[in-house]
């Protein structure tokens, strides 16, 4: 996965870069007025082509990492929920059973996965950004809309 923009700030070889987030319809040129927003998101990479703040460069995480991402973030908690929600229905007897331990399920892989499984990552050398090059070539205008 690529993404593009500008370093802020450096710290060592970490670098935080403002990277604008664009809604799925950003580049829609319909008139509906839906979903135009962009905002500005700030992230942290490692610098590895010693670019200076100021600079508009290209971001990469591996796509593979995106995937076990999303999988993480995503499908995880609903395996949990309805894990909890099959085992407290069949096996206690009970609906009521299967919703509460399916929303336990759910509640508890959100907390595994906030308070157990991000902090070892970030500590790990997956999932990490990466700069990997200038993006001299992208033009943003004040709003930071992407134009070639």
């Amino acid at each position: 996965m690529r993404q593009f923009g500008e370093i802020v700030e450096l710290r060592g070889d970490i670098a935080q870069v403002r990277v604008v987030q664009h809604s799925a319809c950003a580049n829609c040129h319909q008139k509906c007025g839906l979903a135009h927003e962009m905002k500005d998101i700030y992230v942290e990479a490692k610098n590895m082509i010693h670019a200076k703040p100021g600079e508009k460069v290209t971001l990469e995480l591996q796509d593979t990492d995106v995937l076990t991402a999303a999988f993480l973030v995503y499908v995880a908690p609903l395996i949990f929920l309805f894990t909890g929600a099959i085992y407290g229905s069949q096996a206690l007897g009970s609906e009521i059973y299967g919703l509460l331990l399916g929303l336990f399920g759910l509640g508890g892989s959100f907390v595994a996965i906030k308070y157990g499984l991000e902090p070892m990552l970030k500590r790990g050398r997956r999932f990490h950004l990466a700069i990997v090059g200038y993006s001299d070539n992208l033009k943003c205008n004040q709003k930071g809309k992407q134009t070639t």
